[in-house]
C-alpha cells in the first residue's frame, strides 16, 4: 500500500500563494530628512496578505470536508479530520483489503474507527456527488474475510463518473506472468444520498502479457470473490468522501474503504 501521508489530501494545482515583490530603494543621503513609511499603505498590505491567506485556508478546509464558519477556518476542526483519516488508514493498512482480518476484535475496531470518521460530516449533497467522482483504489472491505477465496486477486478499483460507475479487478495469472483485467460498467442516476447501479456490460483484457503472447483469455469472471462479481442492480451511500478518501456502505451491509487513484 502507498505511503499513509501520501492519501491524505489529493495534490492540488498551483501553490495557492499570493507573491509579494518590493524593490529596493536607495539609501537616502544623510543631508536629506528621512520620509516617514506610509503606515495606511503597510496595514493594508498586511491585511490583503491575512486576507489570501485565510481565502487559501477556506479552499483547503472544503475540499476535505470541513467547511468554515463566517469565513474562518475550524483549524481544529482540520486537524480533528486528518487525525481520524490517519487512524482509519492506520488500521486497514495491514488488512489487504480485509483479507488479513483474522478475528472480529480488528473488525471492530476498523467499524469504531470508520464510525468515528463519519460523525466529523462531509459536504453538502452536491458537494459529495462531485467529489465522488474518479479513480478509487480499494483498501478494504468486509465481505473480504480470511476465509473468502482471494485467489491471485490483485487491485481492485472503483471509477465514477457522472453516469457510469465501472468496477474494475484485476486477477493474476503466475503460471504465464500475466495480468488480466475486469471491468464490469454500470449506468448510475443518484437518487437522494444513494448511487443506484445497473449493469450493463462485462469488458475482459490483458494488462500485462508475459511470455505467452497469444494466451487465450480464461474465463475469469467465476474466478471473482462473491462480493466482486456481477450484481443487476445495487446502490451504495457515501457515508464519507472528501478528495482523497471515500467511505461506502452498499445496499447489501457491506462496508467499503477507498482512496483516491488519479489515472
Amino acid at each position: 500500500m502507498a505511503p499513509l501521508d501520501g492519501v491524505l489530501r489529493r495534490p492540488r494545482g498551483g501553490s495557492g500563494r499570493g507573491v509579494f515583490s518590493s524593490s529596493s530603494s536607495s539609501s537616502c543621503p544623510s543631508s536629506f530628512p528621512r520620509r516617514r513609511r506610509d503606515v495606511t499603505r503597510v496595514t493594508t498590505t498586511r491585511r490583503t496578505r491575512r486576507r489570501r491567506k485565510t481565502n487559501a485556508g477556506d479552499e483547503d478546509a472544503v475540499s476535505m470536508g470541513v467547511q468554515s464558519i463566517d469565513g474562518k477556518v475550524e483549524f481544529e476542526s482540520v486537524n480533528k479530520l486528518l487525525n481520524k483519516k490517519l487512524a482509519v488508514l492506520e488500521l486497514v493498512s495491514g488488512a489487504d483489503r480485509g483479507f488479513a482480518i483474522f478475528n472480529e476484535t480488528q473488525r471492530n475496531e476498523i467499524d469504531n474507527a470508520v464510525k468515528e470518521l463519519c460523525e466529523i460530516g462531509t459536504p453538502d449533497r452536491k458537494s459529495k456527488v462531485k467529489l465522488a467522482e474518479g479513480m478509487w483504489k480499494l483498501v478494504y472491505s468486509t465481505n473480504f474475510t480470511s476465509n473468502s477465496n482471494q485467489l491471485n486477486l490483485g487491485q481492485v478499483y472503483q471509477k465514477i463518473t457522472d453516469r457510469r460507475v465501472d468496477n474494475i479487478v484485476e486477477l493474476e495469472l503466475p503460471v504465464v506472468s500475466t495480468v488480466v483485467r475486469a471491468t464490469l460498467s454500470h449506468s448510475l442516476s443518484v437518487e437522494g444520498d444513494s448511487f443506484v447501479i445497473t449493469y450493463k456490460k462485462t469488458n475482459v483484457s490483458v494488462v500485462s502479457e508475459g511470455n505467452s503472447p497469444n494466451l487465450t483469455i480464461p474465463n475469469v469472471l467465476s474466478s471473482l470473490p462473491q462480493a466482486l462479481r456481477r450484481v443487476n442492480s445495487a446502490s451504495f451511500k457515501n457515508n464519507f468522501v472528501d478528495s482523497t478518501m471515500r467511505v461506502s456502505t452498499g445496499d447489501r451491509g457491506e462496508l467499503r474503504i477507498y482512496v483516491y487513484a488519479p489515472e
